[in-house]
């Protein structure tokens, strides 16, 4: 998120060609790893957050705040990721 890694959230990939998808956890790093293999296609991705409604309001949940709106929803994020088969690795920039 401008130039720094996202440390919370997870980031999800989804195909409408192909009616599939997969995600994976942000790690404190920066980095993901799908819970699973998809096969190659296009993707879009966008990112959500588990945060308790009660957790709301609270430094927590300040992450919500810090990435834009748009990232925060299938029907409105621009990420796209082209998959091939194979190891991949897709990098987004948020801003």
């Amino acid at each position: 998120m401008n130039g720094e890694p996202l440390t919370t959230g997870r980031i999800n990939f989804i195909s409408s060609e192909l009616g599939i998808g997969a995600g994976g956890d942000v790690s404190p790093e920066g980095t993901y790893t799908l819970d699973g293999a998809i096969p190659a296609g296009e993707y879009k991705a966008f990112i959500t957050f588990n945060i308790a409604p009660s957790k709301l309001g609270t430094p927590e949940a300040d992450v919500l705040e810090t990435v834009p709106a748009k990232y925060q929803s299938q029907s409105t994020s621009d990420l796209t990721a082209e998959v091939q088969d194979g190891p991949n690795t897709h990098d987004f920039d948020l801003q």
